[in-house]
């Protein structure tokens, strides 16, 4: 842990502490949101210890484990209730196929233990507490408007960033996130970092800010939030989103708001759908070497500049190149230790992993890859297969909406990039629990094939009585 100040240490490790006392003032949902929303905003990145016997401790096992152990102590019954479903398979194969890749590479148990921790930590612990606390609409709501409320935070950090360059983690923290400050700059100007990995995330997480605040605000389900209109939220976060200089990000938010925005005038639901296939198109073609990515570097070059398509190329490249060598292990990847990139020697230039699908391909394998792809893309599939229409024009579920179209972003951007931000994945979890109870139905005003059948027999059977009683005859009585 050295080169790091006595501030990281006791940032990471005073978080649960503090985590847990919110447990005591709040109801266990709201505590957990707040604990993933604010540690993930002011918590410092990329630092770790090293523990005896144990894997290394990261901002990533703070929250997760002062959420997890919070829930367990202060409402433990919620964990009881609990039942897993067809659909959590996914995240049973995440949380299992890092161990198969272990053991198929020879790199021994103690290994294999700790990938399927660290897959725990990163993904299914925070899909599990998306399951326990946020698979409902009312916890679809509260996840969207504490995701929002993180960015509305994030606008004067910002702001500080674009304006002196981005050093509030090196001044909080003492150190800066990326290696090259070069790549802070961009556009002319600066690209903010926060206390988040790359400027890259920081653009995605005001992305999906401005896109949620925009989509409570078109349906209605939101008029006012912090003291101000929704509206205000959106206009402001949008301004933001645009001045971090983030094009990827930029072009996610326009294809996520114009989505949210036709499906919902015209009631297409097949749009979602469409952004849904996306990653499987793009994912397929590459891995398959059916397509070779050519039209899209010389598409991002028109539109964005020589610079960003240089960008986009080089990592095409380097696609290539990490694709060939995890299919020489195709089942369960290579693992870990960096054995995912082939010798430079070999590939005859420098390899960048970027794209989070390449990464998961190398390491885990097909296996791997198709289960993380599940994890994220099933949720958005089962939405609109449970709800249909209503999904896209009902105010009550917008949020549901909004993080469904979050999770999908998400899963376009890691096409491209490997920025993790487990808050995704909690409502990737929370969208697959989202089931149309009766309750829900009833309250909704709608009813199955069922009730509809049964009203019309009852409406005929009414019909019939009327009519032999101004016939004149007697209503049988007891008869079905």
């Amino acid at each position: 842990m050295g080169g790091f100040s006595p501030l990281v240490a006791l940032a990471l490790f005073g978080f649960i502490p503090v985590g847990l006392l919110s447990f005591a003032f709040l109801p266990a949902r709201r505590a957990v949101a707040a604990i993933w929303v604010l540690g993930w905003v002011f918590l410092p990145p990329n630092a770790k210890f090293g523990l005896p016997g144990l894997p290394d401790y990261t901002k990533f096992d703070a929250i997760l484990l002062t959420s997890l152990i919070g829930s367990l102590i202060f409402d433990g019954k919620t964990f009881f209730k609990f039942r897993p479903a067809w659909y959590d398979l996914p995240a049973l194969a995440v949380l299992l196929i890092p161990f198969a890749s272990s053991m198929t590479n020879g790199l021994g148990i103690n290994d294999g233990l700790s990938s399927v921790y660290g897959a725990f930590i990163l993904w299914v612990g925070p899909y599990l507490l998306g399951r326990l606390y946020f698979a409902d609409l009312q916890g679809m709501k509260e996840l969207s408007l504490w995701i929002v409320a993180g960015c509305i935070i994030c606008i004067p950090l910002c702001l500080i960033e674009m304006r002196l360059s981005p050093q509030l983690n090196n001044w909080l923290y003492g150190y800066h996130q990326v290696s090259r400050f070069d790549q802070t700059r961009r556009y002319g100007g600066w690209r903010p970092m926060l206390f988040m990995q790359h400027g890259l995330m920081v653009g995605l997480w005001m992305s999906v800010g401005t896109l949620i605040a925009t989509v409570l605000w078109m349906s209605g389900s939101v008029k006012r939030f912090m003291a101000m209109p929704i509206s205000f939220w959106a206009v402001t976060l949008g301004i933001t989103t645009v001045m971090c200089r983030s094009f990827g990000a930029l072009a996610l938010l326009a294809i996520g708001l114009a989505v949210a925005s036709i499906a919902k005038q015209a009631r297409v639901p097949s749009l979602v759908l469409a952004l849904t296939l996306l990653p499987v198109a793009y994912v397929t073609t590459r891995s398959s070497g059916l397509w070779d990515g050519s039209e899209l570097v010389a598409a991002s070059s028109q539109v964005a500049g020589a610079q960003r398509g240089g960008s986009l190329e080089f990592r095409i490249k380097n696609e290539n190149t990490l694709v060939a060598h995890a299919l020489k292990e195709p089942i369960f990847g290579w693992g870990g230790w960096g054995r995912n990139r082939p010798d430079r020697r070999e590939a005859g230039h420098f390899i960048a992993t970027d794209g989070l699908w390449v990464i998961q391909l190398g390491q885990r394998g097909l296996t791997g890859l198709v289960a993380f792809m599940l994890l994220f893309l099933l949720p958005p599939a089962l939405f609109l297969w449970r709800w249909g229409m209503i999904g896209m024009t009902h105010p009550w579920l917008a949020p549901a909406m909004a993080m469904c179209i979050t999770v999908l972003l998400f899963m376009n951007d890691s096409l491209f990039n490997s920025m993790i931000n487990p808050i995704y994945t909690i409502a990737a979890g929370g969208l697959t629990g989202l089931v149309m109870t009766p309750q829900v139905r009833q309250a909704l005003g709608l009813q199955t094939r069922q009730d509809a059948w049964r009203r019309q027999q009852f409406a005929r059977q009414q019909q019939q009585q009327a009519q032999r009683e101004q016939a004149g005859g007697v209503p049988a009585v007891g008869r079905a």
